[in-house]
């Protein structure tokens, strides 16, 4: 491998997660296990698809946006839905299988992927 080529193909092939991937994941999990902590999104417009996304607090310092409490439920909410509506142990299982499949290099890639149904992105990273 020449050090210029990409590591996503090896990343892949050996079924390992990156460091980005890492996180989502841990995050991820935390949430699923600990809902109670997290409000729900108080929109019943049925037309909206924000109804079941979990709420995500109000910034007011840039230390704020980079926080677990903030990136917890903007991370949870970009994830696809028929991932966070698995039961627990499915979903840590396919969640893993589906990041290993992406590869993320960043968090702010995560959010921006147009798979990930992401809302709430700008000024994250």
């Amino acid at each position: 491998m020449d050090w210029t080529e990409s590591c996503r193909p090896v990343f892949k092939a050996q079924k390992l997660l990156t460091a980005p991937c890492i996180y989502i994941y841990e995050i991820a999990k935390f949430v699923k296990t600990n809902s109670s902590l997290f409000e729900v999104n108080n929109n019943f417009n049925k037309r909206k698809v924000t109804q079941y996304l979990l709420k995500i607090p109000v910034p007011r310092i840039e230390m704020f946006r980079r926080s677990c409490v903030y990136m917890a439920p903007l991370i949870y909410n970009s994830l696809p839905s028929w991932i966070t509506e698995l039961p627990y142990n499915k979903f840590r299982v396919v969640l893993k299988k589906w990041l290993i499949s992406h590869c993320f290099y960043s968090i702010a890639e995560f959010l921006n992927k147009k798979t990930c149904q992401s809302f709430h992105f700008r000024n994250v990273l």
